[in-house]
């Protein structure tokens, strides 16, 4: 799945279940990380949240943190 149809899905996802985009968007990563993508799945979660908040989020950072060891 490319980076703009992940995107694209999380935010719909996000706005009819109500949840924050950010976490939608790293569950749609993850289920995606099958193809060893987790560098490039990090990073684009983390730069969306940064945009989409227009600060850093703890949330994201938490799971960049976390995949990294």
């Amino acid at each position: 799945m490319n980076s703009n149809v992940i995107k694209s899905l999380s935010m719909d996802i996000a706005v009819i279940m109500d949840v924050p985009f950010c976490w939608t968007l790293m569950l749609m990563l993850l289920s995606d990380m099958m193809m060893n993508h987790v560098v490039e799945a990090v990073y684009l979660v983390s730069l969306l949240c940064r945009r989409w908040h227009q600060k850093p989020s703890h949330n994201c950072f938490r799971l960049k943190e976390t995949l990294d060891g």
